[in-house]
């Protein structure tokens, strides 16, 4: 997670064709606990396959939960 409210970087290839550059439709995010959530392509830079996704929060038990962020420069 790049922020709190759910948005995830992560490589276009694992969301999309690298080929035709189809985007996949319902996607799930799978969290180290097992827990799995739906989340929506929110950006996308195939040329440096780059995505960003955003979890669909509203599906989720608790409209406060922050998701943990890893820091970047």
């Amino acid at each position: 997670f790049v922020r709190p409210d759910g948005k995830i970087a992560t490589a276009f290839h694992c969301v999309g064709d690298s080929v035709t550059g189809q985007r996949y439709k319902n996607i799930r995010i799978k969290l180290n606990n097992g827990v799995e959530l739906p989340a929506d392509i929110v950006g996308i830079n195939q040329p440096r396959d780059l995505a960003i996704l955003q979890v669909i929060q509203n599906l989720h038990e608790s409209t406060s939960f922050r998701f943990p962020v890893l820091e970047l420069s």
